[in-house]
């Protein structure tokens, strides 16, 4: 198994929300969550394997089976979002994928020096208990180095939900970039 660190690359994207924004809609892809357009410009066919668009009412993301993880998450910000719902740590594979690709399980991080990092922040989506069990879908998790998670990343989702709160809208896009993500036997 190949132990590669997968850096976190984020582009943080702000929208008054007293102006409606527009959603982008593109043949075949209606989402609040890709009112930027669609980053990779995936697909939703399963034969898109680097590239298969999934997308959920939380969230939209592109998929690349052949590194077993997910290349960028779109996820729209707002105070309609954010509830009271308690954490769950349910972290477990994604259903939705393909039959026959391999789905990433919570075990895979065992022993790897990583976090299993949300890309869509489950804090982000505290509005009802399906909508924060959605985000530990282990398509929506990447490997993060423990500091970067706990610390710099904690704060930048701190710092988002705030604005969230003040009542801003926002449109974030998180990605990863690295060769291959750990965890996924070969």
């Amino acid at each position: 198994m190949r132990r590669h660190l997968s850096i976190i690359l984020l582009l943080w994207i702000t929208v008054g929300c007293k102006n409606e924004v527009d959603v982008i809609h593109t043949p075949d892809i209606e989402s609040v969550h890709l009112s930027l357009g669609n980053p990779t410009n995936a697909k939703a066919d399963s034969t898109s394997a680097d590239n298969y668009l999934m997308l959920k009412d939380e969230y939209a993301l592109s998929y690349n089976r052949n590194k077993r993880h997910t290349n960028c998450v779109a996820w729209e910000l707002s105070k309609e979002w954010i509830g009271g719902s308690d954490r769950q740590d349910n972290f477990r594979p994604d259903p939705a994928l393909s039959t026959g690709w391999y789905r990433v399980v919570t075990s895979d991080y065992t022993n790897s020096g990583f976090d299993r990092g949300h890309l869509c922040p489950s804090a982000d989506r505290t509005k009802t208990d399906e909508a924060y069990a959605a985000t530990f879908l282990m398509t929506n998790i990447i490997q993060q180095a423990p500091q970067l998670n706990r610390e710099s990343w904690a704060q930048l989702e701190e710092f988002s939900r705030n604005l969230a709160q003040k009542g801003f809208r926002l449109f974030i896009i998180a990605g990863t970039y690295g060769p291959q993500a750990r965890g996924a036997p070969e």
